[in-house]
């Protein structure tokens, strides 16, 4: 590898055959007690040389070994940190997370665990309250962690976060998840090292149920709205309160409690989804600035109830309250 053949450096790390790496080996074992073992002089006294310096073979995926290396020599497992505006590809994070733990090295499994965290466990009043659309949001809130990262690989998040042991993530992981396409969702993506990324059955069935669950709840945002209003800024009683009493008679009509909303939309403001639900369209222009204003605020407040039950629809409820947050 151009780019980690150190002249200097004093061992060759091959990984899968392939890919040869040569760097500092008291850097390397400094970190890392598996590496320590496996560059002792004891057990590299006769193994094959390359440029006159030996070689420990080992079978993780040159990519992701490339990404370990690449922090390690700079070093910049600090850049890792969730405080930290130092931009990350998502790829990047999951192979030292996973090259980290393989080889005990705590720095970098601490430092991705936490970015994980940051990400991946929002607090409700953070993800939700932000008055955006969804696609705004998701760009803001990558923007926000210095993180590159689309919405499918949260179905490799999962296994990463079951892997590394950090429950307290698996709720949002879970419900980006059910905004995959559902061949996607079952069959897996591809990873940068040509390696199929899947669901557990377990993890499957989670997201299957959870996102009907979600599905369900979201059908009762508008109603928990209306119920809520007080209209103490009303500017228009005589005409507004018709209108919602009017909206409330006819909620189990066909159409208003049956509506159908992307999940992506469940978390966001009535007026910030795309496309407006039906039944708030229908009604909303009826209502005054402040009436309107009101609705759509109960509306957050019903969607931070959703959020926060997260846990119970994908069922990681027990898994989670032992899990911990990086805010």
């Amino acid at each position: 590898d151009g780019e980690l053949w150190l002249d200097d450096g004093t061992v060759v790390i091959v990984a899968n055959g392939a890919v040869a790496y040569r760097v500092y080996k008291g850097t390397l074992g400094s970190v890392s007690p598996v590496f320590r073992d496996l560059m002792a002089d004891s057990n590299l006294k006769d193994s094959e040389l390359m440029d006159g310096v030996p070689v420990v073979h080992v079978d993780d995926a040159p990519e992701n070994l490339r990404h370990f290396l690449n922090f390690l020599a700079q070093p910049r497992f600090d850049t890792i940190h969730p405080m930290s505006t130092f931009p990350l590809s998502y790829a990047s994070l999951a192979a030292v997370g996973r090259i980290g733990r393989k080889y005990q090295v705590e720095s970098a499994v601490h430092a991705v665990t936490s970015r994980l965290l940051r990400f991946f466990a929002p607090p409700p009043t953070l993800w939700v309250d932000a008055i955006r659309s969804w696609s705004d949001r998701w760009q803001w809130w990558k923007e926000h962690n210095a993180l590159e990262i689309q919405v499918d690989d949260a179905i490799d998040a999962v296994n990463l976060i079951r892997l590394l042991d950090e429950p307290a993530a698996l709720p949002f992981a879970l419900y980006l998840c059910s905004l995959c396409d559902p061949v996607q969702l079952r069959d897996g993506i591809v990873q940068e090292d040509g390696s199929i990324a899947r669901l557990s059955d377990e993890d499957f069935g989670r997201c299957v149920r959870g996102s009907l669950f979600i599905a369900q709840a979201s059908h009762g945002i508008l109603q928990y709205a209306i119920g809520s209003m007080k209209q103490g800024r009303c500017q228009r009683l005589r005409v507004c309160t018709p209108v919602l009493v009017d909206y409330m008679s006819r909620a189990h009509a066909a159409g208003m409690v049956a509506e159908s909303y992307p999940l992506s939309d469940v978390f966001i403001r009535l007026n910030f989804r795309n496309p407006e639900p039906d039944a708030y369209a229908l009604y909303s222009g009826q209502l005054c600035s402040w009436c309107k204003e009101e609705l759509c605020s109960w509306s957050v407040t019903a969607a931070r109830d959703i959020f926060l039950k997260l846990s119970r629809m994908f069922d990681v409820e027990s898994d989670t309250l032992v899990g911990r947050s990086a805010f």
